[in-house]
């Protein structure tokens, strides 16, 4: 069975070797702990990694034209352009991190699968010499995907910043509708392409920071109301990578919905059910928003086996 492991889990595995000997399915040979990139990063040392990048915030001054174009500009094209410009830089940042390399990863990883007192070796050999073997082949579509991968997490964040700064100018407004349909169009020209599996977590949490804009308060029923509260207790840190994998990789395209759960795989959490089910509600209540609101939208969740440590 394949275990994919969440960054809390990853700690564990790392630093306490006691804790991992009481949960049945790290330890079973039988079983394959698989990565995913944040986790895969976390695994190496590299959890933190953008903390080394610039703030968006209203400190900034990138943050700061942002805003001032928005108010200016209601042409489309000009809109098109803020949000490609703000997707060129992320992508030009995470590209010039000295981390996001072939040859540093290749190294981290060969560090990791030194020799050591590690129980659970064999079950995390698979996923790290899978990774191993992609960065050796074909290095420069292997960081290419990772690039993408981050620089999408970026952008969704930067865009959560913009839906989250209140302003009353009618251009404004109108330009961050647009940016929403651009970020929305992202992820499906991204998923469309088959390289690169965006998080469609952070997409969802960046749609929630637009929903709840006060221009739009007054939109929702006293069903949606529940969810988007509740949601709103749940929110990641948006300076870490995102893991909660059970939702990203349950993304499938309208007509690959399958209704079983896979039983060849599952996804150890640290999380509590209540916490996750928060999560699982406001993602269908989005992805069924996205549904009714934008005619091009064909993904949906399947349901994940979630096993909790």
């Amino acid at each position: 069975m394949e275990v994919v492991v969440d960054n809390q889990i990853v700690q564990i595995l790392v630093a306490d070797g006691a804790e991992v000997k009481k949960n049945r399915l790290l330890v079973d040979v039988n079983h394959s702990i698989s990565f995913r990139w944040p986790s895969l990063l976390e695994y190496l040392g590299l959890g933190t990694l953008f903390i080394d990048l610039p703030v968006f915030d209203q400190t900034e001054p990138l943050f700061q034209a942002s805003v001032a174009a928005l108010c200016v500009h209601n042409d489309k094209n000009e809109l098109f352009h803020i949000y490609d410009h703000l997707f060129a830089v992320c992508l030009h940042q995470i590209k010039n991190l000295p981390q996001i390399t072939s040859t540093f990863l290749l190294e981290a990883i060969a560090t990791r699968q030194a020799p050591s007192d590690l129980e659970i070796k064999k079950q995390l050999s698979s996923s790290l010499n899978s990774y191993e073997e992609a960065l050796k082949a074909n290095p420069s579509h292997t960081i290419h995907d990772l690039i993408l991968y981050l620089a999408w997490d970026r952008i969704c964040v930067w865009m959560s910043r913009l839906f989250d700064y209140q302003s009353a100018d009618s251009k404004f407004i109108s330009g961050l509708e647009v940016l929403k349909d651009c970020l929305i169009e992202s992820f499906q020209h991204i998923m469309n392409q088959g390289r690169t599996s965006p998080s469609i977590y952070r997409l969802l949490e960046s749609l929630f920071f637009y929903y709840v804009r006060e221009e739009n308060l007054q939109k929702h029923t006293d069903d949606e109301w529940p969810i988007l509260n509740q949601n709103f207790q749940s929110l990641s840190s948006q300076e870490e990578l995102v893991d909660y994998f059970y939702i990203d990789d349950a993304v499938a395209s309208s007509d690959q919905l399958i209704d079983e759960v896979k039983t060849s795989r599952s996804y150890l959490i640290l999380d509590m059910p209540d916490k996750v089910n928060i999560r699982l509600s406001y993602a269908n209540y989005m992805i069924n928003k996205l549904r009714l609101e934008v005619p091009e939208w064909n993904y949906g969740l399947q349901q994940e086996k979630i096993v909790y440590f």
